[in-house]
């Protein structure tokens, strides 16, 4: 198989530069040379000039033509993408418009619930724990019995593997919560971890889990009720008959007792100062009445003694009168 040459494709370009003129001109100035006549110039570089414009030409006009036809073609891509954009973005606002519209008829329609409706709405999230609870209540503390010294011979742990005697144990929590449920408390927590319908008490080694969190002693059991109803409800419990109460009868004695006997001081001492307020305004009232009396019967009596000295003053001077 033959091989192409490198240069076969400036087969043409070549024959300019090797015969840039034509035979029968070149024979016709050979002859002339023969007779004696001046040599004729070959054009060489004014004919490589021109086929170099008339190549570069061809390339401008072809590279023209190539790159109006690929922005042609990128502005027709770019038209395209910006309708198909704007047809994108009008979808998408009408279906925000068309959400915000459920969304609307969705708050109507819970605005206009039945009083029925929006109370059974209360408790369920009361019983699910997902309403904040304030108000009156009780706390009830269980924290484990001094530990044993070793001077009794016992361990604090339990030295058999058992549970120490004095110990918190899960069932204890238990007894707690239920009888502060049945006796009516809307809502109890375990050192701050809220309780709900699906919450768990349960013992794990030495470890006391309130919905798989450990918790550690001493326990405080919160819960928000009527304190009378609890407190009486919590102590008829089966298991809750040794409940130990925060602070106990005798702190709240000696704590209520002064401030009993300061505030019934205090009331006598209001007492007296307003009834001696009260008896100088009752005085002061008389006293303007019969003020007033006085100056009403005076007025009366200055009067009458005017009127008499005016009717006797008139009889004189008619006496004097018709005795002349």
């Amino acid at each position: 198989m033959n091989q192409r040459r490198p240069d076969a494709s400036m087969t043409l370009l070549t024959e300019l530069f090797d015969h840039p003129l034509d035979p029968g001109y070149a024979a016709a100035s050979e002859a002339r040379t023969r007779r004696g006549g001046p040599a004729a110039r070959p054009v060489r570089a004014p004919v490589v000039a021109v086929a170099a414009v008339c190549i570069g030409l061809l390339f401008t006009v072809g590279a023209r033509t190539l790159g109006s036809d690929r922005v042609a073609d990128g502005k027709r891509a770019l038209i395209d993408q910006i309708t198909t954009r704007e047809a994108e973005v009008e979808d998408r606002t009408q279906t925000a418009l068309n959400l915000q519209s459920e969304v609307n008829a969705l708050e109507g329609e819970a605005t206009t619930q039945t009083g029925s409706s929006a109370a059974r709405l209360d408790r369920l999230r009361l019983a699910a724990g997902a309403t904040a609870v304030t108000g009156p209540g009780i706390v009830v503390t269980l924290d484990d019995a001094p530990s044993v010294t070793p001077d009794d011979g016992g361990d604090s742990r339990g030295a058999t593997g058992g549970t120490p005697e004095g110990t918190v144990l899960s069932r204890d929590l238990q007894i707690v919560a239920n009888g502060l449920w049945q006796a009516g408390a809307e809502a109890i927590a375990i050192n701050g971890r809220r309780l709900t319908s699906r919450s768990s008490i349960r013992f794990a080694g030495e470890a006391i889990l309130v919905d798989y969190r450990p918790l550690s002693p001493p326990y405080v059991v919160s819960a928000i009720g009527d304190p009378d109803a609890l407190r009486t409800g919590l102590a008829a419990n089966d298991g809750g008959a040794s409940v130990d109460y925060e602070p106990s009868e005798e702190a709240i004695l000696t704590d209520l007792l002064p401030r009993n006997i300061a505030v019934q001081l205090f009331r006598a001492l209001l007492e007296n100062a307003a009834s001696e307020q009260g008896s100088r305004m009752t005085a002061m009232d008389n006293a303007t009445r019969n003020a007033g009396d006085m100056i009403n019967r005076l007025t009366i009596q200055y009067n009458r003694t005017r009127q008499a000295a005016i009717t006797t003053e008139l009889v004189e001077i008619i006496s004097g009168a018709e005795a002349l």
